[in-house]
């Protein structure tokens, strides 16, 4: 079901191709409200002439361009605030769009939102397109989870904190999970025992998102 609707959806709201550029200056004010479409064009023609990308945003702080190509964007809002968007292929074409909304300090941990939306900025359902990364995903294999600092741990992390990214060079989305580095630092010392302090790959095949296991840090 799901896929027949991404397909539906993708395939009448895509004519023809659009680059990132293009989806990004037609990107609904709801989902940016930060930078109006004057200042978004205004940055991909500083970022397309080579210069460095800023523009003020409605808030009178800074908003900046750190990476775009055909398929890719990665944005700076606002301090600390990130938006990602990847251009992902379906059939003849056709092409759906990952939005990653991130907020939280670079250095120590940032807590993301994944979405997915039509070419035309309809949004679709997550539903299928991804299993999202759970705290159990980053436990060491040999993870005593019935010791009491692992209940000491757990009952600290009450918010449940995951850094997703989308790769610039291919078709992958990566998760971190950042609970830990909140805690304190004898809590972190103990956190580190019991959970892998790296990336959860997935992979980008037949219209999702698949799980391709974790890499080191």
């Amino acid at each position: 079901r799901w896929i027949a609707m991404v397909l539906a959806a993708a395939i009448s709201a895509a004519a023809q191709a659009q680059d990132v550029a293009e989806l990004f200056l037609k990107m609904p004010d709801t989902q940016l409200v930060l930078l109006n479409e004057a200042s978004r064009k205004t940055l991909v023609d500083m970022h397309r002439a080579g210069e460095k990308a800023t523009v003020n945003n409605e808030m009178g702080g800074m908003a900046e361009i750190w990476k775009m190509t055909d398929d890719y964007l990665w944005l700076e809002t606002s301090m600390g605030n990130f938006i990602q968007i990847r251009r992902l292929p379906l059939v003849n074409h056709t092409y759906v769009i990952c939005l990653i909304t991130s907020v939280g300090i670079v250095r120590q941990g940032q807590d993301s939102r994944v979405e997915f939306f039509t070419t035309d900025w309809t949004p679709l359902p997550t539903e299928g397109m991804y299993r999202p990364a759970t705290m159990r995903d980053f436990l060491r294999a040999d993870a005593d989870t019935t010791s009491e600092d692992f209940k000491e741990i757990c009952a600290a992390a009450d918010i449940d904190l995951f850094h997703y990214k989308l790769s610039p060079d291919d078709l992958t989305m990566s998760v971190r999970y950042n609970t830990p580095k909140y805690f304190d630092q004898a809590l972190q010392e103990k956190a580190n025992r019991f959970f892998i302090d790296g990336w959860k790959v997935y992979t980008w095949r037949n219209g999702r998102f698949e799980e391709s296991g974790i890499t080191a840090k």
